[in-house]
């Protein structure tokens, strides 16, 4: 965690808070999802880790790093400016349907 600066809250989700952060080296903006490991969701968080690990792909958040405390994990992103809710109910996104043709 010492590589990095926390800059402020992103937002909140299921498993825990996401923070903006800086990488202290080269300044770059990324963010920090911090969730707290329960007995009901270390499955889920472990498929998550999983999954991010093994997916590269333009479209695909890219992991940088992963840390951990005692109740803890942390997975270090790159930064998107923008939510995903935002991008599905945006109105002029094109729809399914265009692309399937």
């Amino acid at each position: 965690m010492d590589r990095y600066e926390i800059v402020g809250p992103i937002g909140q989700g299921a498993y825990g808070i996401v923070l903006r952060g800086k990488i202290r080296e080269s300044g770059k903006i990324v963010a920090i999802k911090k969730m707290t490991i329960t007995s009901r969701n270390q499955l889920q968080i472990l498929r998550e880790l999983c999954s991010l690990r093994n997916l590269h792909h333009s479209k695909v958040l890219k992991l940088i790093d992963v840390f951990c405390s005692r109740d803890s994990l942390s997975l270090v992103t790159e930064f998107v400016a923008f939510h995903l809710n935002d991008v599905i109910t945006d109105p002029g996104r094109p729809h399914c349907d265009e692309f399937l043709r």
